[in-house]
């Protein structure tokens, strides 16, 4: 599935609500604690801290704009993990 966080944050909220009821209906799993939700939203915090355009306006082959966006985000992301 996906989710397209990036460019509908909502979406992504949605979904990570509809597990969050899918755990909690299970029997013994009420009051379960649930920090992958936390850890996914901060997660998405970070990559979308990334400006895109920015990159996109220094780089002109589509590729090559693709790679380095996801590069800046996933080092983003990691950043945000060392720092976690």
């Amino acid at each position: 599935m996906e989710l397209d966080a990036i460019r509908q944050p909502q979406r992504f909220e949605f979904f990570l609500q509809a597990c969050e009821a899918d755990s909690r209906g299970r029997t013994g799993l009420e009051q379960c604690p649930l920090p992958d939700a936390e850890i996914l939203k901060q997660a998405l915090v970070s990559v979308m801290q990334v400006d895109a355009g920015k990159i996109a306006k220094t780089l002109t082959h589509p590729d090559q704009i693709k790679q380095a966006v996801f590069d800046a985000r996933l080092a983003a992301l990691t950043q945000s993990h060392v720092n976690n």
